[in-house]
């Protein structure tokens, strides 16, 4: 991966982190709404749960990312424009 696809890369993980940590907070609020009985004990879980589940997947593809360069079947401009695209609001095609 030359340096401008690698700073690309690294922009595209920093936002792909803000989202993933955007929807896990508006999940976890969702959730929480509706358990208020909960001790604030339990409240917590929850939310370290929700967090880690985001931490875990968004460091799963923070490492596909860094491997695309090793993968001959995908190149790195192409699996850059895909994250963006992923990370997009486009509407969805009907299948």
């Amino acid at each position: 991966m030359c340096e401008q696809q690698a700073r690309e890369a690294e922009v595209a993980i920093t936002a792909l982190h803000r989202r993933l940590d955007d929807l896990a907070r508006v999940e976890v609020d969702r959730t929480l709404a509706g358990l208020r009985h909960l001790s604030a004990a339990d409240r917590q879980a929850i939310e370290r749960f929700g967090q880690a589940l985001v931490d875990g997947i968004g460091d799963h593809l923070t490492r596909r990312i860094h491997a695309l360069p090793a993968d001959d079947a995908i190149p790195p401009r192409a699996g850059l424009a895909a994250l963006a695209w992923l990370q997009s609001d486009a509407p969805r095609r009907a299948s």
